[in-house]
């Protein structure tokens, strides 16, 4: 019977003293991956209501532009990534409706793997983005870095 209780103790503490903190260490190493994901997540989670139940509500307005030029600067060099040039631009439309469009064109230098990932967490993390372009150019077939050109298209609600 003692001996049962000692094995649970012992168990117990080390929950206490080894699985929970590495628990709250994995989960704060994760913290941006999990934004991601629920961004993501909720995202989805919208587009299954169907076309007609989008409101108008769900997307940002024009001053967003800038949120989503500093977010694309910050992640890029938080990777290590260079981005070189980027440029918006109002679109004008010829119809009337409710959104309004920006286009943003862009040079990333570094390798596939995190140009990827910052394209994916800039898609997934502002609502009303769309990636229309993107091309890849090496200088020397040896070089590790590549010469990333993108082409985003930013949808915003205009002003009623």
């Amino acid at each position: 019977m003692w001996s049962l209780v000692c094995v649970f103790f012992c168990i117990g503490l080390t929950c206490v003293f080894y699985v929970a903190p590495l628990n709250v260490r994995l989960l704060a190493e994760h913290e941006e991956t999990i934004a991601v994901l629920n961004a993501e997540m909720a995202r989805a989670y919208g587009l299954l209501g169907g076309v007609e139940n989008v409101s108008r509500n769900q997307y940002s307005g024009f001053e967003n532009v800038s949120t989503l030029l500093t977010d694309l600067q910050t992640t890029s060099s938080r990777i290590g990534l260079l981005v070189l040039d980027a440029t918006s631009r109002p679109v004008e439309t010829k119809e009337k409706n409710a959104f309004g469009q920006v286009q943003i064109s862009t040079r990333i230098k570094g390798n596939y793997k995190d140009i990827k990932n910052v394209i994916s967490k800039l898609l997934a993390t502002h609502e009303g983005l769309s990636l229309d372009a993107l091309s890849f150019r090496r200088a020397r077939s040896a070089d590790p870095l590549l010469d990333a050109e993108v082409r985003l298209t930013f949808y915003y609600k205009k002003d009623a």
